[in-house]
């Protein structure tokens, strides 16, 4: 059964979803990473900040990478000064596709420059520079049927990521071990 009227859709053993609220999360997480970029050094430092930034800005932009491939472009506020604007809130008109691609590579370049490597992640759940590539790598080939470069980016991000973790490519004839990389 679906409810269209408030965007939630479900199927059977499963709960609700409402994508639309992402784009409130979106509004959150720019907010948020407002306060983390202003907050003191006396509470954070300089480390800790750039690693809380890149994860954030990760979330974010996945969070627009939802909403990209379910409802194409959707108006986003990234602007803090504009966070509590009533008139930005209100204001729906969408973005070029273009546009939208370029706030979501915008992220995911940003959390690729200042997560922590893999190796240096002592938390179990936490967001690292192998997962933003990947993240990135995907944004990149689906949006390069119409973005010159992105598959070349993609291609070059790949590279880094077998060259520094020791990954490969899937290659026809090799057994499927569930995955696109293997180690």
């Amino acid at each position: 059964r679906a409810d269209w009227s408030d965007c939630y859709y479900s199927s059977r053993g499963s709960r609700l979803v409402n994508h639309m609220s992402k784009m409130s999360e979106v509004t959150r997480m720019t907010k948020l990473i407002s306060l983390v970029e202003k907050a003191p050094e006396t509470v954070l430092d300089a480390t800790t900040r750039r690693q809380l930034l890149g994860e954030m800005h990760l979330c974010r932009g996945l969070e627009m990478y939802t909403v990209l491939h379910h409802y194409g472009p959707m108006p986003m506020i990234l602007d803090p000064e504009k966070v509590d604007d009533e008139a930005a809130q209100y204001d729906l008109g969408r973005p070029s596709l273009r546009t939208m691609a370029g706030w979501i590579t915008d992220d995911l370049e940003y959390a690729v420059e200042n997560c922590l490597p893999a190796s240096q992640v002592a938390e179990k759940g936490r967001f690292h520079k192998d997962y933003a590539r990947y993240c990135l790598i995907r944004h990149c080939l689906n949006e390069g049927g119409y973005i010159d470069g992105y598959y070349n980016r993609a291609l070059g991000l790949c590279k880094e990521l077998m060259g520094e973790r020791h990954y490969s490519l899937f290659s026809a004839g090799a057994a499927f071990s569930g995955t696109c990389f293997s180690r």
